[in-house]
């Protein structure tokens, strides 16, 4: 008896470090995808300004 309890421990044991990674795990993943939407936002950032850049460019040529 006391030896099935003791393998029941350990797996108690087990399951609750397996969470515990798999908690790590999932709030590394949310921080990626937190971090991935900023470089999206920056990304489109310069995108805009690019295309005013372009725009001005294209001015400067027609005026000349």
């Amino acid at each position: 008896m006391k030896k099935k309890l003791l393998e029941i421990n350990e797996r108690i044991k087990r399951i609750s470090e397996l969470y515990e990674e798999h908690e790590k795990e999932q709030e590394e993943l949310i921080r990626n995808i937190i971090k991935g939407a900023e470089l999206d936002r920056r990304l489109d950032q310069i995108q805009e300004l690019l295309r005013g850049v372009e725009e001005e460019l294209e001015k400067e040529k027609m005026g000349k």
